[in-house]
């Protein structure tokens, strides 16, 4: 009887050891998981509408720069089609201050600036977009990560976005998806 109840508590146990090594989604990748469900609200934003220029690894939106690193094909992609740009990242975020902030002082501080979107400039800042494979719920819709980096700053900030293409199937290229798809979800970690 004993025989028994230690062969079953060993299958019991070593089971589990097997299921842990065959999950590979790790910390960080819940965490976003848990970010796009928790603060997921679909919403249509515009493409950029100014004057779009490349020198190098700079791309430049009217009078703000962003730069990328050598080779990141997908950053440039995303940038060049205007679905992301610095005016929209401070926009989004100053909206958000204002909307999730409870000190009154910085507020009412905000509100006497000359310019309250100063604060939040995007400007000089280095950029890189990764797509998040694991996130892509269709073939219709991309989602992806991006980290700023100010080089005058220690810490880089992170945001998630979701590109949808109506028209996308499985076998459509990267390329052919981000030209003709709409940013439909901007959120900051």
């Amino acid at each position: 009887m004993k025989l028994h109840a230690s062969i079953f508590a060993f299958i019991l146990l070593s089971t589990g050891v097997i299921a842990q090594k065959g999950d590979k989604t790790s910390k960080q990748d819940v965490q976003i998981i848990e970010h796009f469900r928790n603060s997921y609200k679909k919403k249509n934003y515009q493409k950029f509408t100014g004057k779009i220029t490349k020198n190098f690894n700079q791309i430049i939106f009217d009078d703000k720069a962003l730069f990328i690193a050598k080779g990141d094909k997908l950053s440039l992609l995303l940038l060049e089609k205007g679905l992301i740009y610095p005016q929209l990242i401070r926009d989004f975020e100053l909206q958000k201050f204002v909307k999730e902030s409870t000190d009154k002082t910085q507020l009412r501080y905000l509100k006497y600036q000359k310019n309250p979107s100063a604060s939040f400039e995007v400007n000089n800042e280095v950029i890189k977009i990764t797509e998040l494979n694991f996130l892509n719920v269709n073939e219709k819709i991309k989602r992806f990560k991006i980290n700023l980096k100010n080089n005058s700053i220690p810490s880089s900030r992170t945001f998630f976005i979701e590109l949808t293409n109506k028209n996308a199937t499985k076998d459509t290229k990267i390329e052919d998806f981000v030209k003709y798809s709409s940013l439909t979800f901007l959120s900051k970690s």
